[in-house]
């Protein structure tokens, strides 16, 4: 299947092209979009004059993540739905849970290579409790979570009690909720005794040490993680 990741878009019935540009060559923005599951990057393209040329890879340009190759999709012409889109070149590798640490992306035409080094660039992010220790929160209790691992940068986040849609506290950065980096603090509001589940739901952008796409790249998505706990009055 491939990314969605659309450079542009003509309207069926519209003649349309493709034109191979080398990675010396391209002007494109690099895609990483963490917690959807997948291990997928895309090249996001802009269309060429008037529209009309969607830029193309090179036949045999490989990707590889930390040494392994991935099954790349040089990008094209797709039509779903009715709609002629221009589809962003794209890497994908089989779905499993990567070693933690720096990861290493990269590009390779035969010519040039781009490089792309991200931490932990699909591992599976998970919210420990760091105190109070034990997994029991009272009302008034200084509690402090921390996403693991730990790399990255939080932004709109919030964090919930919720269970069998019953919500039993929510809190955010507009009401008491301080977020630093990826460690979360707050205090808990009056609560009634209950056994539920405490997520946290965030935009993570991760930390690049180096990114060789002209346009730069993006690395933030959307993340939710939650564990049990126990509340008490």
């Amino acid at each position: 299947m491939r990314t969605l990741v659309i450079a542009g878009l003509l309207l069926a019935g519209c003649e349309n092209h493709t034109k191979e540009v080398p990675l010396a060559d391209l002007e494109a923005k690099f895609y990483l979009y963490p917690g959807t599951g997948t291990r997928t990057v895309a090249l996001g393209t802009p269309l060429g004059p008037e529209g009309e040329l969607c830029p193309v890879l090179p036949d045999g340009t490989t990707a590889t993540f930390n040494g392994e190759k991935g099954e790349v999709d040089v990008g094209g012409w797709e039509q779903p739905h009715g709609e002629v889109h221009c589809i962003s070149p794209s890497a994908t590798w089989p779905a499993r849970a990567p070693s933690p640490g720096m990861s290493t992306i990269v590009f390779d035409d035969g010519d040039t290579t781009w490089t792309f080094e991200i931490a932990d660039a699909f591992a599976d992010r998970e919210i420990e409790l760091v105190s109070p220790a034990g997994g029991t929160l009272k009302s008034g209790d200084a509690v402090t979570l921390r996403l693991s691992p730990p790399s990255g940068t939080l932004a709109r986040a919030r964090v919930f009690a919720t269970s069998s849609q019953v919500e039993y506290f929510q809190v955010d950065e507009t009401s008491g909720l301080v977020v630093t980096g990826t460690e979360l603090r707050f205090t808990v509001p009056t609560v009634r005794a209950a056994s539920t589940m405490l997520t946290l739901g965030a935009d993570l952008e991760l930390a690049v040490t180096r990114c060789d796409a002209p346009l730069g790249c993006v690395t933030k998505g959307v993340i939710s993680s939650s564990r049990p706990i126990t509340l008490v009055p």
